[in-house]
């Protein structure tokens, strides 16, 4: 019956159908980037399938709570059943190809599942829009996040990112439902609601403020009645549920969030000083100028109608405080950290959008800057999806395999070697690990020793030693201003000299040959760099 609700509703709704449709088109362009290689290091689909062939629902590790896992893992049974049914399980251990194709087929239905995600959550910023605001305001709110570049992105992983925001804003929702009727229906379900998101990523728990601060708003008086213990006993049974070995297998659980709140503390000087700051840099690549620009400008406007709407009030609650809470506690910044606060304060945009459009006699100065708008975000999006199409390691790997010699020395100084060409099959690749070294010129003494005839460098690997690279320094000037600390300094000082040409190296070809400084999507399309010895 829900769902039959769901899809009359959107039968009249044919704008909003073709919006959710389109941005499930643009999040499935290039959703197969690099498979069967596996180029984004943080994509749960690596425990997804650890847990299906060892049949066990306990993910081992909890750096994320297991809601999506299991998402995940129910995708995946159609696939996993014709691999049993069709005796190919007992073949995975000895046949590579299989195993290979095994591996991509599930890494590409688990990122299908988030693409769906990306969709709903279109659907989403729509009724939440409609809610603090009216169905204009909540169209232009829904064209606008159906080719954000930055939901568009994370639509394309198989990370937590895209379901903890739309989990995020399905609490939201429930809450904002919760101030209107404030029910013992509504506590409950706004409960679960942030329960499942937790579930998601654990920092969604801080959702439960904007819960107690929504129901000081209805209440109108400050109490702990009944129907908000109801909701908190919901919100902790929503966690519980969806990641169950919390409690079963507590004392990996307690291990593992320990170190993970440790972690975003020890390194609060590594990498960004200015992480509030450098989040406005992410911001303005995630939506794109104008929009970003519309979204700071809506965002003081929803300030101003917020004295007298408490459902704006609490949108603003909750991206203002969110964003600084974030920036506050995780010392490195990334867009992802902050992409619950991307769909409210395209809202903001929307309904500031929606004021412009009150002005009857500028309507067509207005529709034409819309048009504007809406024009530079679907190149934006497209964009964006070209570079999964036509990511660096496609075209250098190529390259590498149809000018590099058979017999010639290749050298990698590299940890992670998903962010190189993949080349390691049929060329004589060697590998050194920089960070292993006291000085330069040991480094330089065990390349010699290697003796490569080329050195492949990869930008997502040796930027984080030649910049505070989480501040998006493409567009920030913030490094500028704030001299960069290494943390490796003898790793630092080898790619300065490296790409000075210093090492007896030369580049003889870069990946892309050209490189905007946007869009620039997290672990996409990174700059490679082909070295021949002089």
């Amino acid at each position: 019956m829900f769902f039959k609700t769901i899809l009359k509703k959107l039968s009249k709704h044919k704008i909003l159908l073709f919006l959710i449709l389109l941005n499930l088109i643009l999040n499935i362009i290039g959703i197969n980037f690099g498979l069967p290689n596996l180029w984004h290091p943080d994509e749960v689909t690596h425990s997804v399938g650890r847990m299906i062939a060892e049949k066990t629902l306990n993910p081992g590790r909890f750096t994320y709570p297991s809601f999506y896992h299991y998402l995940l893992i129910v995708a995946n049974i159609p696939y996993s059943a014709f691999l049993l049914l069709s005796g190919k399980v007992a073949l995975l251990a000895t046949d590579s190809a299989l195993r290979q194709q095994a591996v991509a087929t599930i890494f590409l239905t688990s990122r299908i599942v988030t693409a769906f995600f990306g969709s709903i959550l279109v659907f989403l910023v729509y009724i939440i829009a409609k809610k603090v605001s009216n169905k204009r305001a909540a169209i232009i709110s829904a064209t606008f996040a159906s080719v954000n570049m930055a939901i568009i992105t994370y639509s394309h992983f198989a990370t937590t990112d895209i379901p903890v925001t739309l989990m995020s804003m399905l609490a939201i929702y429930m809450i904002i439902r919760l101030y209107e009727k404030p029910t013992s229906v509504n506590y409950l379900l706004a409960g679960l609601a942030i329960g499942f998101a937790a579930g998601t990523k654990y920092y969604a728990a801080v959702l439960v403020l904007l819960l107690i601060g929504a129901h000081l708003l209805a209440t109108k008086r400050v109490s702990i009645n009944k129907n908000l213990i109801i909701s908190g006993m919901s919100c902790a049974v929503g966690f519980i549920i969806t990641t169950p070995f919390a409690i079963l297998d507590f004392k990996t659980f307690f291990r593992d969030t320990t170190m993970l709140f440790t972690t975003t503390q020890m390194v609060q000087n590594l990498y960004d000083p200015v992480t509030a700051l450098s989040y406005f840099f992410h911001l303005d690549n995630g939506l794109g100028t104008p929009l970003f620009i519309l979204s700071l400008i809506g965002t003081a406007y929803c300030m101003y109608l917020a004295r007298k709407n408490n459902k704006l009030l609490l949108l603003l609650s909750w991206a203002i405080g969110y964003f600084l809470l974030v920036s506050y506690v995780i010392h490195f910044s990334f867009l992802r950290y902050i992409l619950p606060v991307v769909p409210i304060i395209i809202i903001f945009a929307g309904v500031f959008f929606d004021y412009l459009f009150s002005f009857k006699r500028q309507r067509i100065i207005t529709y034409t800057f819309l048009f504007l708008v809406l024009l530079f975000n679907f190149s934006y999006a497209i964009k964006t999806d070209m570079l999964f199409v036509k990511d660096s390691r496609y075209s250098s790997t190529e390259w590498v395999k149809e000018n590099i010699p058979d017999n010639s020395k290749i050298l990698i100084s590299a940890e992670n070697l998903r962010y190189f060409p993949d080349i390691y099959s049929e060329k004589n690749v060697s590998y050194l690990n920089v960070t292993d070294f006291l000085s330069v010129e040991s480094i330089s003494e065990a390349i010699k020793k290697i003796s490569p005839d080329y050195i492949i460098e990869s930008s997502l690997y040796y930027n984080r030693y030649l910049y505070y690279t989480n501040m998006y320094p493409k567009r920030s000037p913030l490094h500028v201003f704030f001299g960069y600390v290494s943390h490796e300094p003898i790793a630092t000082d080898f790619y300065r000299e490296l790409l000075n040409e210093k090492m007896g190296y030369s580049i003889i070809k870069t990946f892309p040959d050209k490189k905007e400084d946007v869009p620039d999507p997290e672990f996409i399309n990174p700059t490679i760099l082909v070295f021949k010895k002089d």
